[in-house]
């Protein structure tokens, strides 16, 4: 009692010396460039959360679903490699990237573990990728080149009750129209995302029967939340 009580003095001598915007915008500075890892992430010039381990280049809110999601018994296919392939590496069952640049796949390659990946540097066989697998995945994502051709080939080989995801979906609104008019749910994931200075949207599109455990709560973590007071709620 004694604590709220003094947060709710420090509140209002702030409100009432105009301070309060000023301490507001420091606390979302905190909760994005530190509690998110925005700063080591444009540090480091590279997607990481404030531990260091490796993250998709989506927007936060798009990564915070994620990791509240049990994906241990799921199958994933990546069109575009990175960080977000480490990413899945370790939160799923199987993953299986491609990735059109010998440079980078060279250098990724050597970072992944239990991964099935891919260099595809023709157009038509980096598109056509996922046919080769002779397989449908539970989460299919699409965030590399020839992202309007890739959605339409992409969207065969999903498992019934699984998902897209389209990463800068603002960007490839073609590609967004084709999920939503194949009778897929869009969910917009719009915000800031690891070192990028300006907002983007990360979009998930769900099939009509999508169900997936949560993992268990004791597990889950949201960063920037305040715990409410329930004894008043």
């Amino acid at each position: 009692m004694l604590i709220n009580y003094i947060k709710s003095v420090i509140y209002s001598l702030l409100k009432f010396t105009k301070i309060l915007p000023f301490f507001n915008a420091l606390s979302v500075m905190k909760i994005l460039e530190i509690d998110f890892g925005h700063f080591l992430s444009s540090y480091h010039l590279k997607p990481i959360n404030n531990k260091l381990e490796a993250i998709p280049w989506f927007t936060y809110p798009s990564i915070e679903y994620l990791n509240a999601m049990d994906l241990s018994q799921k199958s994933v296919f990546e069109y575009g490699s990175g960080n977000s392939t480490i990413y899945w590496t370790k939160r799923a069952k199987y993953v299986t990237s491609v990735e059109s640049n010998k440079n980078w796949y060279d250098y990724i390659k050597g970072l992944l573990k239990r991964t099935r990946y891919i260099l595809e540097t023709n157009k038509q066989n980096y598109i056509n990728s996922i046919k080769k697998t002779g397989k449908k995945f539970d989460l299919i994502i699409v965030d590399g080149d020839y992202r309007d051709e890739c959605v339409k080939v992409a969207i065969n080989y999903l498992k019934n009750g699984g998902f897209i995801i389209l990463d800068n979906s603002d960007w490839f609104q073609k590609s967004s129209k084709f999920l939503t008019n194949n009778n897929l749910i869009e969910i917009n994931f719009n915000g800031f995302a690891p070192s990028n200075h300006y907002t983007s949207t990360t979009s998930f599109y769900l099939t009509r029967d999508f169900v997936y455990k949560r993992l268990n709560k004791n597990k889950l973590t949201h960063i920037g939340g305040i715990t409410p007071n329930v004894s008043k709620m």
